[in-house]
């Protein structure tokens, strides 16, 4: 088996890109080679272009880049928006060998990074403490082949893009479209891949212990000040507990660390993450983050960051 990173971006959000490898860089040792797909540098020949597609049509541009990954070998990658860089350290060994181990023993065709547990719900089978305890989910649950950090067989991401193309208009062919149609219960997919999909367990994966406690305590935490925040504040105070606390929860602790809904969001900054790493004092991540934002937008001497 041989891995690679496709990071999906586009010409707009190249700096993006660029800021997401940075955090890669750092926080997941030996990742296997990495190509942007959707931007182009000169001289840079792991940036893959849209090449003659609409620069809108965000699946055949995917679907684009895994041909040509596949035609250099490859027969799986992690499949990274730009905008959900790791947020601390990754569990390299279960990322660079296990993952990709289980996928070849499973004949899995995506195992999802935003997995199940820390108040994400069970879909499907949890397989036990040999396969670290990921779920095989089931067909039904429509997020199956969610566009968070996942593990891919490219085989398969092209049958889905396929099958995709062929539903869909240039225009059409968004991100959004891929992870709202592509998992859906009455999609025309192959039946045997409707139930290939599969999420980690993100404590079983976790690289820090010491991380994988203190989330847990947070947790606990904020669900007994919740309860308070009920009984005891005004109804504008326990909303804003509520928000808080929600926040909290977006973040999922396993082997790549992310934040549910990643940096941006509508086209501008996501400040639930941000405010996010301020609290946990990832002031580094967001010195770095705002210097590039700035670095690409006039509009950034107008944001607080």
């Amino acid at each position: 088996m041989k891995v690679c990173v496709i990071l999906a971006t586009s010409e707009e959000y190249r700096w993006l890109a660029d800021f997401t490898i940075s955090m890669i860089d750092c926080y997941w040792a030996a990742h296997p080679l990495i190509y942007c797909c959707g931007a182009e540098k000169e001289g840079e020949p792991n940036w893959i272009g849209a090449q003659n597609h609409n620069p809108a049509d965000w699946i055949g541009i995917l679907h684009n880049a895994t041909k040509e990954v596949m035609a250099k070998g490859y027969d799986q990658c992690y499949l990274i928006l730009e905008d959900h860089p790791p947020i601390a350290k990754c569990n390299a060994k279960h990322l660079n060998e296990t993952l990709p181990r289980y996928m070849e023993l499973l004949g899995a065709a995506y195992i999802g990074l935003n997995g199940w547990g820390q108040g994400r719900q069970k879909n499907g089978k949890l397989l036990g403490r040999r396969y670290h305890s990921i779920e095989n989910v089931s067909p039904e649950f429509k997020w199956k082949f969610s566009l968070h950090p996942g593990l891919w067989k490219l085989e398969e991401l092209i049958v889905i893009t396929n099958i995709l193309m062929n539903e869909y208009g240039p225009n059409e062919r968004t991100a959004w479209i891929f992870e709202r149609q592509g998992g859906k219960a009455d999609k025309t997919l192959p039946n045997e891949l409707s139930r290939k999909a599969y999420r980690v367990c993100g404590y079983c994966m976790s690289a820090n212990v010491a991380k994988k406690i203190g989330r847990v305590v947070e947790w606990y935490s904020a669900s007994i000040v919740r309860r308070l925040a009920t009984r005891i504040l005004t109804q504008r105070a326990g909303i804003r507990v509520e928000k808080a606390i929600t926040v909290i929860r977006r973040y999922y602790e396993g082997p790549y660390p992310l934040f549910w809904s990643g940096l941006m969001t509508k086209g501008t900054v996501n400040r639930d993450m941000l405010w996010y790493l301020k609290l946990h004092g990832k002031r580094r991540l967001l010195r770095e983050f705002q210097q590039s934002y700035a670095a690409n937008y006039e509009k950034a001497n107008r944001v607080r960051l």
